[in-house]
C-alpha cells in the first residue's frame, strides 16, 4: 500500500463513490488520507460504510488539513457514526 501511496503523492481529487467499501478496505484507506497530503476532494458516498467505519476514518479525517470537500451520503453510519 505504501508504493501506491507513493506514487498518488499528487492526487487532488479522489471518488471512491459507489465501490462497495468495507470495512475491510477501510485501513487502505485511512494510509491513503494519511499519506497523501494533497487530496483535496474526497467521495466516498454510496458505500455502506458503517459507524465501525467512521470510528477508524474520523481521526485520520480530523487531522488532514487539504481535505475540502468530503461526500458522505449515503453510507449506513447511522446515530453512533
Amino acid at each position: 500500500m505504501l508504493q501506491i501511496c507513493e506514487s498518488t503523492a499528487l492526487i487532488q481529487s479522489l471518488s471512491l463513490e459507489g465501490q462497495s467499501l468495507s470495512f475491510q478496505h477501510l485501513p487502505y484507506l485511512v494510509e491513503l488520507v494519511v499519506h497523501t497530503q494533497t487530496i483535496a476532494e474526497l467521495n466516498c458516498s454510496r458505500n455502506g460504510l458503517d459507524a465501525r467505519c467512521m470510528q477508524l476514518l474520523a481521526p485520520v479525517l480530523g487531522k488532514n488539513t487539504t481535505i475540502k470537500r468530503l461526500h458522505l451520503s449515503r453510507n449506513r453510519f447511522g446515530d453512533e457514526g
